[in-house]
């Protein structure tokens, strides 16, 4: 994974995963960080890789493998999302922003038309697996292999909590980025729609548990001591 435990000398590779809170880390990665000691991803891989020899923390919507192309120890992080939740909340993002016509499809259409399938069917593995195709054994070997924390949205502090930790980080409080305004607070989609999405997501729904077990597990490993400075930072760390 790494060649050095020491967070000074480590670059930092944040995997962000669309709709699984990136946007917050990224906010939280700005509060630790002078402007020349991270990068945002912006779709330039060979600008990527430059910045990735120089910074302390990269970010953005790029799959694993950027570390074939360093030459300085490294680690990587990542948050996974129930994969049924980040898809609806895709799909209401992309209707906000009027993204790939989206706002004038409806969300069965979304999940089942081949114009979207990339974006919709196993996204969390091939982010994370580094291929073409989302291969879920690879995947799960990146995870243990090179990510240092794999953290799950819906035990956001907890992930954090490790985070910081691995990234000698100061965290008091967060602010929610970038959460979508018209999703409604109830699903409101049928079990068969809901199904649908199950099926084109059996591999993420598989590495999303797996990587939950993965975030339990440091957890249950955690001294006394640990324990409780873990139970103190995720009850008293504050969202704004």
């Amino acid at each position: 994974m790494s060649l050095s435990n020491d967070p000074v000398d480590k670059l930092f590779i944040f995997v962000h995963i669309p709709k699984t809170a990136g946007t917050t880390l990224s906010c939280i990665i700005e509060d630790q960080y002078k402007g020349n000691e991270f990068w945002k991803y912006s779709y330039d891989y060979q600008v990527l890789i430059e910045k990735a020899n120089k910074m302390k923390c990269v970010i953005g919507h790029f799959p694993f493998g950027v570390h074939q192309h360093i030459k300085r120890p490294y680690t990587y992080l990542t948050m996974l999302r129930d994969p049924v939740e980040r898809l609806i909340s895709l799909y209401y993002f992309w209707s906000e922003q009027a993204f790939g016509n989206v706002q004038n499809v409806s969300f069965e259409e979304f999940i089942d038309s081949p114009i979207y399938d990339a974006n919709v069917s196993n996204g969390q593995t091939l982010y994370l697996a580094g291929g073409l195709t989302p291969d879920l054994e690879k995947a799960k070997e990146n995870l243990i292999n090179h990510f240092a924390v794999a953290g799950i949205l819906e035990m956001f502090n907890e992930s954090l909590f490790f985070i910081k930790n691995e990234c000698g980080w100061n965290i008091n409080h967060y602010q929610l980025a970038n959460k979508g305004k018209t999703r409604p607070a109830e699903i409101p989609f049928s079990k068969g729609v809901l199904e649908l999405v199950k099926s084109k997501n059996e591999l993420d729904l598989e590495l999303y548990q797996f990587a939950k077990n993965l975030l339990e597990t440091k957890i249950q490993q955690l001294n006394s001591d640990q324990t409780i400075e873990f139970n103190k930072f995720i009850n008293q760390v504050r969202q704004h």
